[in-house]
């Protein structure tokens, strides 16, 4: 069943909630109003930058239920028989292994609980709140089977309860020092008693969870801002569970961001523990079809132009496309933000660049947080600095971060983590103000946006004994190299620094590229780009070229075929760089890989070469 399995952010204006008008006037009418009540809350999809109707169910908007796409876990299990089987006509039915599902890992863990890890934006609340509305909906109406719901759950709908662990630990007094079930139980009497209709429902649920059972999502560990306090909230998990699993038929899920999970100190004992996976090409299909059904259904008068931009996105999204963007795509935060950019402006940016620029000012705009259930204020408004103050800074972080000899992550794209320090750093030095930098760790800790908190781990190259740090990311690596190639124009003398970056790491190659596109396809500043060039590739060539110099001509050819396209015609440049990429090309310069990305950049620009391409 499509989903949106990510872990977006509320609207600006969050629309008010359908609230059960029935009279709590006993423990079935309670219970009946506490399952309407956690429907009317789960089905809204939580959207970043769409109108607020467009994720309010009562208006027409779009459900959690329809965008849905199911999750996988990086487990991989055998391959039974009769999946073989029916899978026969498929040229990979010998494969031996297959994903194992967060559901199924869910629903066959033993002991009935499990610790659930994923980056930011993998869909560890969203996959929280689909289980709950499922349940909710399954107990609400018994028409409705949960084999079609939720495939690879097995038994019988259950009772579902949300602890958000964040909140449990701000419930929980400073002093306390060892964590027990009776810290779990006061929160969600007192949660459930701040609703009108629920009073007095808490030791009616809790009864009903201690003799039938039910399901206990307890979500994010991370969360937990004190460190101190995340034991003490551990403890109380353990113990809830111990108590409230005697009956063997209650479900307990305990989320948390994957680097947050490191230190013993917070691990839950013999639960299992397992990740969720980045969509495959099938999944990221999945979605781009639910969401633009979704869009059709919303608005039944623009359904053939949504069937063709669920095409046209379904085909940037492809391997091969200049843009890359299949790279990006399997992180469930980053597309549903490429959808909603898409759905606004029509068609994806032709450049990388520019997509970037879109994404990450729909994370900037609507990067939100809601403070103590009540106050929703945008990233912007809580600091109450102009938006260039914010967009120098996220630049030199992401500068300093990515500059670094040695780093983890870049093979599968996760950023490079950057430590509290080097953040409070720059930001103390761009606000003047240490409330303003506390206020962007607070966001950073507690919503989805461009820099988030991570989790607290000991550094890849820190000594062993070296205490645990909080260190943050960007969503993508991408997004990394795109900010840090805009704060290279920032610097002095830029050209030569873009020059001794390239030579120092090849590291530098996509963001000196991402520079480009936004010089020619946002700024159509040529300027700058003929002076990076001219150093790359300069008129005197040196006499004997080393590996350092035929890179930076490849980096120049690259460069050249940007500014060919953006300027639709040849550049002063043009000739020189062409020429000297033959040259590279014809000595056997660097190593078959480097020299064949050459050639290709050459291929595309017009191969000089008598024989091989055309003479310019």
């Amino acid at each position: 069943a499509p989903e949106t399995p990510v872990e977006t952010l509320p609207p600006a204006i969050e629309p008010k909630k359908p609230v059960p008008t029935c009279p709590p006037a006993s423990a079935d009418m309670l219970r009946a109003c506490y399952l309407e009540s956690l429907i009317a809350d789960c089905c809204r999809a939580r959207l970043i930058g769409l109108d607020p109707s467009a994720s309010d169910p009562t208006r027409g908007g779009m459900t959690l239920e329809s965008l849905y796409v199911a999750l996988d876990t990086k487990t991989q299990v055998e391959v039974e028989e009769k999946e073989k089987k029916r899978d026969s006509n498929d040229p990979f039915a010998e494969r031996r292994s297959r994903p194992l599902s967060a559901l199924e890992a869910l629903g066959q863990a033993p002991n009935r609980r499990i610790v659930l890890l994923g980056l930011p934006g993998a869909g560890k609340s969203t996959l929280v709140r689909y289980l709950a509305l499922r349940m909710a909906q399954a107990l609400t109406d018994r028409s409705r089977t949960l084999a079609e719901d939720l495939p690879g759950w097995t038994r019988q709908p259950l009772l579902p309860l949300i602890v958000s662990l964040g909140r449990l630990a701000e419930s929980i007094p400073a002093k306390i020092e060892r964590g027990s079930a009776e810290w779990v139980e006061r929160f969600v009497r007192a949660t459930l008693d701040a609703d009108e209709h629920l009073k007095g429902y808490g030791d009616v649920l809790l009864e009903e969870l201690r003799r039938d059972g039910g399901l206990v999502c307890f979500d994010g560990l991370d969360e937990v801002a004190s460190l101190e306090m995340r034991p003490v909230v551990r403890e109380s998990v353990e113990a809830f569970a111990a108590r409230y699993g005697r009956n063997g038929a209650t479900t307990f899920l305990v989320t948390c961001r994957t680097f947050s999970y490191t230190d013993a100190r917070w691990q839950l004992a013999a639960w299992p523990v397992y990740e969720l996976a980045p969509f495959d090409r099938d999944r990221v299909r999945d979605f781009i079809n639910a969401w633009h059904a979704e869009l059709q259904r919303v608005d039944p008068a623009g359904a053939k132009n949504y069937a063709r931009k669920c095409e046209h996105l379904l085909e940037a999204l492809r391997p091969g496309d200049r843009r890359r963007l299949d790279e990006i795509a399997p992180n469930p935060l980053i597309l549903t933000v490429m959808a909603v950019v898409h759905t606004h402006e029509g068609e994806l940016p032709d450049a990388r660049a520019l997509v970037y620029e879109k994404c990450i000012d729909l994370l900037l705009i609507r990067w939100e947080m809601e403070r103590s259930g009540i106050q929703k204020r945008s990233l912007l408004d809580a600091l109450g600095i102009p938006r260039i103050t914010l967009d120098n800074a996220l630049q030199e972080i992401a500068y300093r971060a990515h500059d670094v000899e040695k780093r983890a992550g870049d093979a599968d794209g996760q950023a490079a983590l950057v430590t509290e320090d080097l953040l409070v750093g720059v930001l103390q030095a761009a606000f003047n103000d240490p409330h303003k930098v506390q206020t962007f760790l607070d966001y950073s800790k507690s919503a989805n946006g461009l820099l988030m908190l991570q989790g607290v781990a000991p550094l890849p190259d820190a000594p062993e004994d070296a205490p645990p740090r909080r260190v943050y990311a960007f969503p993508h690596l991408t997004f990394e190299e795109y900010l840090a190639g805009r704060y290279l124009r920032r610097l002095p003398n830029r050209a030569a620094r873009v020059r001794e970056h390239l030579d120092r790491s090849d590291r530098w190659r996509e963001p000196v590229m991402l520079l480009g596109e936004h010089l020619c396809f946002r700024d159509g500043d040529f300027e700058p780009l003929d002076l990076i060039i001219d150093k790359l590739a300069p008129e005197e060539p040196p006499a004997a070229p080393t590996p350092e110099d035929w890179r930076a001509v490849w980096m120049a050819g690259d460069l050249l075929t940007l500014y060919r396209r953006a300027l639709q015609s040849k550049p002063p440049c043009d000739a020189r760089v062409v020429r000297r990429l033959a040259g590279l090309v014809e000595t056997g310069a660097l190593t078959p890989v480097e020299r064949a990305a050459a050639g290709r950049a050459l291929a595309e620009l017009g191969d000089p070469r008598r024989g091989v391409g055309v003479l310019p």
